[in-house]
């Protein structure tokens, strides 16, 4: 009984001290990450040339949209939400963003907290709500998807996921996108792995009055790789994906049931 007992007190420690730890390595990874993620005053794009505007559309379209959060919701639950929801995605035209901001660009990021509910249908609906920081600006967004089992109970799904996106603040700069994904994923005991592959198109456009700017629209197609980290009810989620020159990652912490 007693050997019982100090397996339990000592199995509840290894845990405290494996959530402090992703605790602190997650706060060590934004500490380091954040501070080099930029934000903007988007009205100085009335000054710019169609030539920039299109190059920093394909930058925006790539940060600010619904398919940074993946996967919030447990294999095993109905529903999860994630806070302290953190994204950064890489820039192409840094020197576009020069000119028209005037300061070196290297990263875009957001952060903010999704939310997935799943019904015994298979069917999931998902929110996001995003802070751009430091400029004004947010993302909020909407998904509707669909999850069924293959092999069995050997733990794989192939999840498909429809999604929109829009860039809320001032009204006269607006960036929608829809975006589909289609994933494959496999639940491995307190953990889930998987792989997506998925498509987008946006819209960036601007309504200065005296502004002369075309709207731009940008497709982009995107492959995406994740591993879920499940301490009791509390996950760690990381997502890694690339596409059209873009690379971006994703980190979140929450919990679901």
């Amino acid at each position: 009984m007693k050997g019982l007992m100090a397996r339990a007190v000592a199995s509840r420690r290894n845990e405290f001290r494996s959530r402090a730890s992703i605790r602190c390595g997650l706060l060590l990874v934004l500490g380091m990450v954040a501070p080099s993620v930029q934000a903007f005053d988007f009205d100085r794009l009335r000054d710019a040339s169609q030539a920039d505007f299109r190059a920093i559309a394909e930058d925006a379209a790539n940060a600010y949209q619904f398919r940074q959060w993946q996967h919030i919701r447990p294999l095993t639950g109905y529903w999860g939400l994630g806070a302290g929801v953190f994204s950064a995605s890489s820039v192409q035209h840094d020197d576009a963003w020069s000119r028209v901001f005037g300061q070196d660009t290297s990263l875009l990021g957001q952060i903010g907290a999704a939310g997935e509910i799943a019904f015994d249908s298979g069917w999931s609906v998902g929110a996001t709500a995003a802070a751009i920081p430091d400029s004004g600006y947010g993302v909020l967004g909407a998904s509707l998807g669909w999850t069924w089992p293959v092999a069995g109970q050997s733990g794989w799904e192939i999840a498909a996921r429809g999604a929109y996106s829009s860039m809320i603040g001032e009204n006269d700069v607006e960036l929608d996108t829809v975006g589909v994904d289609l994933a494959l994923r496999r639940r491995l005991r307190v953990m889930t792995v998987y792989g997506s592959a998925g498509w987008s198109t946006s819209r960036f456009d601007v309504s200065f009055d005296e502004s002369a700017l075309d709207a731009e629209t940008v497709d982009a197609g995107r492959l995406a790789i994740g591993l879920s980290r499940w301490l009791g009810a509390i996950f760690v989620n990381g997502e890694a994906s690339a596409g059209s020159d873009y690379v971006n990652a994703t980190l979140s912490v929450g919990f679901g049931i």
